[in-house]
């Protein structure tokens, strides 16, 4: 077998002119044949002084219209369970919490 390595890791940035306020990082997940196309959201990122300025929310705006144009169905992240403003953001989004699936970590 022959493992090859790319690089993708298509990044939205929020700026207040050249100052970067937050960042999404994200990629696209294919799943089995048959199954929808989603976006997976790896880092939602703001920094401390641009919170609660609308920054995370137009990063998701713009993640969504992303996912649209990709011609994904959903868009999936995950949330660190000790992180209560990261999930009360997520709730005030009208999204509701997955309850399907199991979060695994192999530390290497």
């Amino acid at each position: 077998m022959d493992i090859g390595k790319a690089t993708v890791a298509p990044v939205l940035l929020a700026r207040d002119g050249d100052e970067v306020l937050g960042l999404a990082s994200y990629s696209r997940l294919w799943p089995a044949a048959g199954a929808d196309t989603s976006l997976y959201l790896k880092e939602l990122y703001v920094r401390e002084h641009a919170r609660r300025r609308g920054v995370a929310r137009g990063l998701l705006a713009g993640l969504r219209a992303e996912a649209v144009a990709l011609g994904c169905s959903r868009i999936e992240w995950t949330a660190d369970s000790d992180n209560p403003s990261a999930l009360a953001f997520y709730t005030a989004l009208g999204v509701e919490r997955h309850r399907g699936k199991v979060f695994y970590r192999a530390v290497l």
